[in-house]
């Protein structure tokens, strides 16, 4: 959803709902132009990496 507020679009490769290292390798080189968005992001991916790390 955050994506979408900024107007972002995945690419094509990524429109699915499976999370790739490569899909997570594109959120993570993500720039935005407010730092709050982009710590936003890296939060979320940080939680998501936390529970991953868990579920395993």
């Amino acid at each position: 959803m955050q994506l979408l507020y900024f107007g972002i679009k995945e690419p094509e490769e990524f429109d699915n709902d499976h999370w790739s290292h490569k899909y997570r390798g594109w959120l993570d080189d993500m720039v935005f132009t407010y730092p709050t968005a982009k710590a936003s992001l890296d939060s979320r991916m940080r939680f998501f990496r936390f529970v991953e790390s868990r579920a395993s």
